[in-house]
């Protein structure tokens, strides 16, 4: 098994080592699944007629928070960057404008991650891979 430098949660080893995949893509195929129950345990008890809308977003924005973090470790940092800021374009600018603003940002933040991810970083070691 090739070695991984993942830096998301280490808690899955033993599995990753069982099946001879890499930590980090176990870690992202794990928490999909998890994703897909926690989707039926969501439209079971947190449906929209037994629960408050504010309640299903905290929720929802918590357990996707965990799971970026389980994945990807601190570079779950630049999800949060980049819809951060293009929310904030979204809520300061026109509608006229923002899908504009919004394309161009955030095509220019994943440029920029990628050319610092090849050039920078050594592009052989494990890096996230912004360009999804």
């Amino acid at each position: 098994m090739a070695s991984s430098s993942a830096t998301g949660s280490a808690l899955l080893r033993p599995l990753s080592d069982a099946v001879r995949l890499p930590l980090d893509q176990v870690n992202f195929v794990v928490c999909q699944l998890f994703a897909l129950l926690a989707a039926v345990w969501f439209r079971t008890y947190l449906h929209s007629s037994k629960t408050s809308s504010f309640i299903r977003h905290v929720v929802a924005t918590l357990l996707g928070l965990y799971l970026a973090v389980f994945c990807f470790g601190w570079y779950a940092l630049h999800f949060l960057v980049q819809s951060g800021i293009s929310y904030c374009i979204m809520v300061l600018l026109g509608t006229e404008h923002m899908h504009r603003c919004c394309f161009v940002f955030a095509l220019g933040y994943l440029i920029v991650c990628q050319i610092t991810r090849v050039y920078i970083f050594d592009y052989g070691q494990y890096s996230a891979d912004f360009s999804g």
